[in-house]
């Protein structure tokens, strides 16, 4: 879910950065180089997750 959210707010961010200077275009695309970095990290953290709590979620009732 994060990693969908950064994804979003990654191409807002580009959307914008093309209606900006040039100057603030440089810095729109490093800061959606480092959001789509976290990006990455969250779906790697996002996917190990799972498969932790997905067998909780199927557990029998004592």
């Amino acid at each position: 879910m994060l990693a969908r959210k950064i994804t979003s707010t990654v191409a807002r961010l580009r959307e914008l950065a093309a209606r900006l200077p040039e100057e603030h275009r440089q810095i729109a695309d490093r800061v959606a180089a480092v959001l789509e970095e976290c990006q990455d990290i969250a779906a790697h953290l996002e996917a190990a997750h799972l498969p932790i709590t997905e067998p909780a979620q199927h557990a029998r009732p004592q």
